[in-house]
């Protein structure tokens, strides 16, 4: 039963995960940012809706299910590491923890400090000053090239995850 449960919320996390940002990284960030100021405020709803947390906490229910997953696998047999299955298994994870490192390192304090900058900008009641125009552009580019990035790498997790049970049968 803990494994049909940590399968389930493994899989549908994972899906929300890589989907959001693959959504967030390809195609919403580079329509935000060629829309120029004007995408401040859809930038600010989908802060106001939580979806930079939502996305964490995908992430991390995944990680979490996914480490326990692989602790039973491998259940004192080390063998299962070197297997096909185990190694499709290594490396999926592998590129999920570096996009997730990303995510946490990069995405989230440059996004932070976007949140900070934009609240700034409305509360001083004029237009941005060039400087804060520029900062705003930088930071965003910032956000751009790394959203891009996780979403590759988790698409990559997404592949060598659901490649691991064909593995295992194409090379046992």
């Amino acid at each position: 039963m803990e494994v049909a449960i940590l399968r389930l919320l493994h899989i549908v996390s994972g899906i929300l995960w890589v989907g959001g940002a693959f959504l967030f990284g390809i195609f919403l960030i580079p329509a935000v940012r060629e829309a120029g100021p004007a995408g401040g405020p859809v930038m600010g709803g989908m802060v106001k809706r939580k979806l930079p947390l939502w996305i964490a906490v995908f992430a991390i229910v995944t990680i979490l299910c996914g480490l326990r997953l692989f602790m039973i696998n491998v259940g004192g047999s080390p063998e299962y590491l070197f297997s096909p299955t185990g190694i499709c298994l290594l490396i999926g994870a592998t590129f999920a923890l570096v996009a997730f490192a990303f995510g946490m390192a990069v995405q989230r304090p440059t996004a932070d400090k976007m949140g900070k900058l934009g609240a700034a900008i409305q509360a001083q009641g004029t237009p941005p000053s060039a400087e804060q125009q520029a900062e705003m552009k930088r930071l965003s580019g910032i956000i751009g090239k790394v959203a891009k990035r996780t979403a590759i790498l988790l698409l990559h997790a997404a592949i060598f995850m659901a490649g691991s049970r064909l593995a295992g049968t194409l090379f046992q």
